[in-house]
């Protein structure tokens, strides 16, 4: 006859319990989750995780809020995130941060692949070419051929990702230009304003009050298609620069070892987020 110890006869209940103890855990995210981005309020990439935020919020049911945290290209907010607690915290960034960060900035202060665990990209930025409103130039072609012919004078800003392609269109045509960095895209618009950046190339968010006001010139988007909230633009297909095809995608990231589960859950959210009418029109009219 066995014998029953003390011992066993406690594992024994500890184990029955463990069902129990699993059930009645609180669901993810069982507390409030912070979104993290570089971008500046105001910017494309705060809007739609603003709205991301709201709409995760609802059918979580748990309080989610955007931390801006601008600065070093993305890298400032991307190693804060990283340094979060596993699971209480998301990254939304534009995808440069993924693609041209570590080109640019090696060596990073985190590994990209490993660290940056890609949920969806749940919309597409309209991206283009701003200048003020009396500049010489009226069209793009016309600016790139003033750019041409005046080496180094001009200047121009835009996002690291761009920065590369956009450095590789302009050594291939011999156009010579002056880059300037910036520490956030918004801060380039007062910049074009008074005239002491030439042209800057970024995301309609910021730029289209602007544009409307008619204090910058919309030259042209890069973007496949023409965007809805400024129909009247070309895009660089039609003013003979089909090289010029540039599209932005801000996504979410997750943390280190997030499941994949978990992963697919929180896109299949953003994409019926996005996809409500109201939520739709919205980012149209602000340029996605």
């Amino acid at each position: 006859m066995r014998r029953t110890t003390k011992r066993g006869v406690l594992l024994a209940a500890a184990t029955a319990t463990l069902p129990a103890l699993a059930s009645a855990q609180s669901p993810w995210p069982g507390g409030p989750v912070r979104i993290l981005t570089p971008s500046p309020p105001g910017g494309s990439v705060d809007a739609v995780a603003r709205v991301l935020a709201t709409g995760l919020g609802r059918r979580y049911g748990d309080a989610w809020f955007v931390e801006n945290r601008p600065g070093a290209d993305g890298v400032v907010a991307a190693e804060a995130f990283v340094l979060s607690r596993p699971g209480s915290t998301l990254l939304f960034s534009a995808a440069g941060i993924y693609t041209a960060a570590p080109l640019m900035f090696a060596p990073l202060p985190y590994d990209t692949l490993t660290e940056l665990i890609p949920i969806t990209a749940p919309v597409t930025d309209f991206v283009g070419f701003v200048v003020l409103p009396d500049a010489p130039a009226t069209r793009l072609p016309d600016f790139l051929l003033r750019a041409k012919a005046m080496p180094r004078q001009v200047t121009w800003a835009t996002a690291p990702g761009a920065y590369l392609l956009l450095s590789a269109y302009f050594r291939a045509n011999g156009i010579d230009v002056t880059y300037v960095s910036y520490r956030a895209l918004t801060t380039m618009l007062p910049d074009v304003m008074a005239g002491r950046l030439d042209i800057a190339y970024l995301p309609l968010t910021p730029s289209l009050p602007l544009t409307c006001d008619r204090r910058l010139r919309l030259l042209a988007v890069t973007n496949a298609e023409r965007a809805a909230a400024v129909p009247d633009v070309p895009i660089g297909r039609e003013l003979a620069f089909p090289e010029l095809e540039l599209e932005g995608f801000p996504g979410m990231f997750g943390w280190k070892g997030m499941p994949s589960a978990r992963r697919d859950e929180i896109a299949a959210h953003m994409c019926d987020i996005v996809a409500d009418p109201a939520v739709a029109q919205k980012l149209l009219g602000m340029g996605g």
